[in-house]
C-alpha cells in the first residue's frame, strides 16, 4: 500500500506582563512564547513503490483520439517516512504613550526577538520506485526505470529574526488620523550550508551562504472618516432606533517583509554536492535491476532492496 500514518504532538506555553509608568501616562507591555511540535510520519509497507502507464478508455460515444494516459501508483511509499521537530520562541516588549486630551499623538516603541530551530529527517525515496510502462511491463518484470535515495542526512538549521519599529498615530482632527513610522528588520541564519570547493572553482558559486541581512521600511497609512447629518431610523418590534451614518476611507503605503524560517536553507544543507550531502540513484534501459513477481513478497519478508 502507497499509504501511511502521521502522527503530530505540540505544545507550547506563554507569558504577559504590562504596567503603568510615571505619571500613568506610560503603558509597558511584554510577552513571551514558547511552543514545540513533532511531527512522526510512518509507512504501512517498507517496500519499494511503482508506477504503471496505463491508457484510459474514452466515454462512450466519443472519439478514441479523446483518450488519455493515466499513471498508477502502487507498492510502498518511502516518501512517508520521516520525523520533523520544531521550536519557536519569540519575546516582544512595547512602551507605549498614552494620549490625553490635549495630546494627539500616540507614540509606540515595540522591540521584537525570535528563534525558529528545526531538525527534520525526511523519508525522501528510501525504498526506490520502479517506474513501467505498461502492465503487460509489470506482470513480466520488466521495469524501464528505477530511482532511490540513497543517503538522506539529518537537517539541522537555525535563524533569528528581530526588529524595532517606532511609530506615531496622529489625530489630526476628529474625522482623520494619520500613522506613520519606520522599522528596522534583521535575520541571522545560525546554520549555513557547507562550502564545496569545486564548485567554487568551476563556476564561482558559493555553496556557504544563507541570506542574512538587514531591511529598514518605512510606512504611512490614514483614515479619514466622514459622519452624514441627520440620524437614519430604523423600527422592529422591539422599538424605533436612531443612528448616525458614516463613510470611512482607509490608505497606505510602506515595505512588508516576514519573517524568515530555518526551511528556507534546509534543503541547501543536503544538496551541496559533496559526499556527505543527498545522494540519488537513477537507473535506465539495461542498469535497472530485475523486479520480478517473486521479488516483491522478498522484499516483503526483509531481503534486502535494490541498489
Amino acid at each position: 500500500s502507497t499509504g501511511g500514518e502521521q502522527a503530530t504532538t505540540a505544545g507550547g506555553v506563554q507569558a504577559e506582563w504590562s504596567r503603568y509608568a510615571g505619571k500613568k501616562d506610560w503603558l509597558v507591555e511584554a510577552r513571551s512564547g514558547l511552543s514545540l511540535a513533532d511531527e512522526r510520519r510512518t509507512a504501512w509497507s517498507e517496500l519499494p513503490g511503482a508506477t504503471v502507464l496505463v491508457g484510459a478508455a474514452p466515454p462512450p460515444g466519443v472519439d478514441e483520439a479523446a483518450g488519455a494516459l493515466r499513471t498508477l501508483a502502487l507498492g510502498g511509499n518511502g516518501a512517508l517516512g520521516g520525523r520533523r521537530r520544531t521550536l519557536l520562541w519569540e519575546t516582544q516588549a512595547r512602551l507605549r504613550v498614552v494620549p490625553t486630551r490635549r495630546f494627539r499623538h500616540v507614540l509606540t516603541l515595540t522591540a521584537d526577538a525570535r528563534w525558529d530551530a528545526l531538525r527534520e529527517d525526511p523519508g525522501a525515496d528510501r525504498f526506490g520506485t520502479f517506474g513501467y510502462l505498461s502492465l503487460a511491463d509489470l506482470a513480466a518484470g520488466r521495469a524501464a526505470s528505477f530511482s532511490r535515495t540513497l543517503n538522506v542526512p539529518t537537517r539541522e538549521a537555525g535563524v533569528w529574526n528581530g526588529f524595532l519599529a517606532l511609530g506615531d498615530r496622529w489625530r489630526v482632527r476628529d474625522a482623520l488620523r494619520v500613522e506613520y513610522g519606520v522599522r528596522l528588520e534583521g535575520t541571522h541564519f545560525a546554520t549555513t550550508p557547507a562550502a564545496n570547493p569545486a564548485l567554487a572553482r568551476s563556476l564561482g558559486v558559493r555553496t556557504d551562504v544563507a541570506p542574512n541581512g538587514f531591511g529598514l521600511s518605512p510606512r504611512f497609512g490614514f483614515t479619514w472618516t466622514r459622519k452624514e447629518r441627520g440620524n437614519s431610523m430604523w423600527g422592529s418590534p422591539l422599538g424605533t432606533y436612531a443612528f448616525s451614518s458614516s463613510h470611512v476611507v482607509r490608505g497606505g503605503i510602506g515595505e512588508f517583509r516576514s519573517f524568515l524560517g530555518p526551511d528556507l536553507v534546509t534543503s541547501a544543507l543536503a544538496r551541496t554536492g559533496l559526499g556527505t550531502g543527498e545522494q540519488r540513484l537513477l537507473c535506465v534501459g539495461d542498469a535497472v535491476p530485475t523486479a520480478a513477481p517473486g521479488d516483491w513478497a522478498a522484499w516483503s519478508a526483509g531481503r534486502a532492496l535494490p541498489a
